[in-house]
């Protein structure tokens, strides 16, 4: 093996290696090695798999557990991962970084985390551009805007990645920034979506907010609908992004599947990693696309996004007008949009997915059909654009908007794009990161966005029942799809069992009582 690289494997990963090959027998051992690169975080080359597997045997009986040799990289590693960090997020926004520059911020960076008797050589750098990565090309900011030679690469990559997992197994995740409110004053939440290549399955949504708990959560629980997180800015944050994806691992770990999720190079997307340096995760493979390229290699940037802004301004639009017959406040809370962020996800076809998949080609061997291209660029269905002509129309009436002044669909749905999702890490927090997570802020329990409006008590057992009665009877008069009425039942049957353990819990919570 090369005795001047800073990576030395330990016996147990050389064991892995083996393992893993003789599982996999169709693999080269090229493909062996991207697969570890992809899994542990620095360059592993084919013909140090070759040399592993020239001793296999000696491997696989090998009980050795040490850990990586402590060398001059261990020691550093820490500063190596922030100076990746701040990397990243200076490539984020297109910022040129030269190798003098990033020996200078490792530099800074390394006394922060208290690294002495370091020399920061230009041996130094080649090595540490290697291991994460890091072309001359992307580091001289030749590619501030779009560069085809980087989003060629970057499908031949994802291609060569997604082969090894069927489609149904490789997923694709993506913050959007939302306007669930957009009358007098626009307020916000962030989003994350996530749906695999075959449309058959799309996580739960996980919504950020401004604080824990709103008035509007006073009888409400958002976990029906999404995972619900927050902080003062509404962003994405590495916190927030480690629970999301160690739960997803666990979720994945629990159904004995294997994962591949495709990211972009966002600074929250950091994946987590135990004292040595290796991931945490045990069943998501994580492939991130080459910065600058999402909106040409993410599935999600080419048209899933859009065609769920549609479906939720649609739920928006309408909330607002049913309140407005009704005599109520026609003002959104954020219990509201979080139950239409729901709705308009369940709204999304297979049909979009898929599509939006096959458009940025980078399933290897899938021809397109015939009409994604077309389904893509307009992911709005014609009945779909219908009914917002039909309720911009009353809108105007409700509120007496000359008609010049009425936004088309179009500019309507995409009202927010463009809202940032994240933001550049501070130095700070760059070192917290690499030294230890700290909590997240924003545990106010009021929302400076909430309306003043008193939350609506839960309805009771008995109106709770009248009311579906009121559904079933005016299903009944009418002609209901197939099926419709069967869900409707399911409810009736859900409400019936939710109430008798209520009743179960209160006769038990009584019996204590009374002792």
């Amino acid at each position: 093996s090369n005795t001047s690289s800073k990576y030395i494997l330990a016996a147990k990963q050389k064991k892995a290696i083996c393992m893993y090959a003789d599982a996999n027998r169709s693999l080269s051992h090229q493909e062996v090695a991207d697969h570890f690169t992809l899994t542990w975080g620095f360059q592993m080359k084919r013909r140090t798999v070759g040399d592993i597997l020239a001793q296999k045997e000696k491997w696989l009986e090998s009980t050795d557990d040490n850990p990586f040799r402590r060398n001059r990289q261990a020691k550093n590693k820490g500063m190596e991962k922030a100076l990746f960090l701040w990397f990243s997020g200076a490539r984020a926004q297109n910022l040129p970084v030269t190798d003098d520059i990033l020996r200078a911020k490792g530099k800074e960076l390394g006394e922060k985390l208290g690294v002495t008797d370091f020399a920061y050589s230009s041996g130094w750098l080649t090595r540490f551009k290697k291991r994460f990565a890091i072309s001359n090309r992307v580091i001289s900011g030749e590619s501030a805007g779009i560069d085809p030679e980087m989003i060629d690469e970057g499908r031949r990559k994802a291609k060569t990645v997604i082969a090894k997992y069927k489609p149904e197994d490789v997923f694709n995740m993506d913050e959007t920034g939302l306007y669930y409110r957009i009358k007098k004053a626009k307020i916000r939440i962030s989003l994350a979506l996530t749906a695999n290549a075959t449309g058959t399955e799309k996580l739960t949504p996980l919504v950020i907010g401004h604080v824990q708990r709103p008035r509007c959560f006073k009888h409400f629980n958002p976990g029906v609908y999404a995972q619900y997180f927050h902080n003062k800015k509404t962003w994405m944050t590495s916190v927030i992004f480690n629970e999301w994806i160690t739960e997803l691992d666990q979720k994945m770990r629990r159904q004995n599947r294997h994962i591949l999720l495709l990211l972009d190079n966002a600074t929250s997307h950091i994946v987590p990693v135990d004292d040595d340096g290796q991931p945490k995760l045990t069943n998501v493979d994580v492939h991130f696309l080459p910065p600058t390229t999402t909106s040409h290699l993410q599935p999600m940037d080419a048209g899933i996004i859009k065609a769920f802004k549609a479906h939720y301004r649609r739920f928006q639009v309408r909330h607002m007008i049913d309140a407005y017959d009704a005599g109520r406040p026609t003002e959104i809370q954020l219990n509201h949009a979080i139950r239409y962020v729901k709705q308009a996800w369940n709204a999304i076809t297979e049909k979009t997915i898929v599509n939006c998949w096959e458009h940025v080609k980078i399933f290897p061997d899938r021809t397109p059909a015939a009409d994604a291209d077309v389904e893509v660029l307009d992911p709005v269905p014609a009945p779909l654009q219908n009914d917002f002509g039909n309720m911009f129309e009353r809108m105007a009436e409700m509120y007496n908007i000359p008609p010049e002044h009425v936004m088309s669909e179009s500019e309507f749905i995409s009202v927010d794009d463009g809202l940032s999702t994240g933001e550049e890490l501070t130095e700070e927090e760059i070192i917290n990161i690499v030294v230890g997570p700290s909590s997240d802020p924003g545990n106010e329990d009021e929302d400076a966005d909430d309306i003043d409006i008193e939350p609506q008590r839960p309805p009771t057992s008995c109106e709770a029942k009248a009311a579906l009665d009121v559904v079933v009877r005016f299903l009944e008069s009418k002609t209901p799809a197939d099926g419709v009425m069967k869900k409707v039942m399911d409810i009736s049957s859900e409400i019936n069992n939710l109430i008798t353990k209520s009743t179960k819990q209160s006769a038990i919570t009584d019996f204590f009582k009374s002792q």
